[in-house]
């Protein structure tokens, strides 16, 4: 089998799992909600073994914004209001 199509079906049974612990109800949702750990536990051990780079976060190729306080730009359009 094609490790896309273990991934695929690993996706798959996570969000399977995901939807039978959103409709569970109290008497059962302590165990589907360690089916739903289980699941994405072995998705993530696959990822680590066959797809490393999907573990990595992003870079964000944004620069910075640098902080401007609220009081430095308000001060602003208090002068304009002071000229009338």
């Amino acid at each position: 089998m094609n490790t896309l199509h273990q991934l695929s079906n690993l996706r798959d049974k996570v969000s399977y799992y995901e939807w039978l612990f959103d409709i569970s109800n109290k008497g059962n949702a302590k165990e589907r909600y360690q089916l739903l750990k289980d699941a994405r536990k072995t998705l993530k051990d696959f990822k680590a073994v066959y797809y490393p780079h999907l573990l990595e976060r992003p870079k964000n190729p944004f620069p910075a914004i640098p902080f401007t306080p609220m009081s430095e730009w308000t001060e602003k359009f208090e002068e304009y209001g002071d000229m009338y």
